[in-house]
């Protein structure tokens, strides 16, 4: 069910904000309130709180960017193990 802007803020008001947690480990944790529609990510000290629709926006991110690292690593690793051409002993 959609609320309006006004009914959300009417009904933090009126409730307080109930949590569930969706998922743990040990970077952090998430959780959801229903109240507010907002979802919460706990890492470390750090609390980031996004609306419940953009949490699938915020995981695509945070996938591409976990996929862009390994690449890098693998691309660095790879050109680390190249030897130049004026390292070989050629007579």
């Amino acid at each position: 069910m959609k609320y309006s802007k006004k009914e959300k803020s009417m009904m933090r008001k009126e409730g307080s904000c109930v949590r569930i947690l969706l998922d743990k480990n040990d970077a952090g944790r998430i959780r959801f309130c229903e109240n507010c529609d907002v979802v919460e990510l706990e890492i470390g000290a750090i609390s980031l709180r996004i609306s419940a629709e953009d949490l699938h926006i915020v995981a695509l991110l945070v996938k591409d960017a976990d996929v862009r690292l390994a690449y890098y690593r693998l691309e660095k690793e790879y050109q680390s193990r190249e030897k130049p051409l004026n390292d070989c002993n050629m007579h």
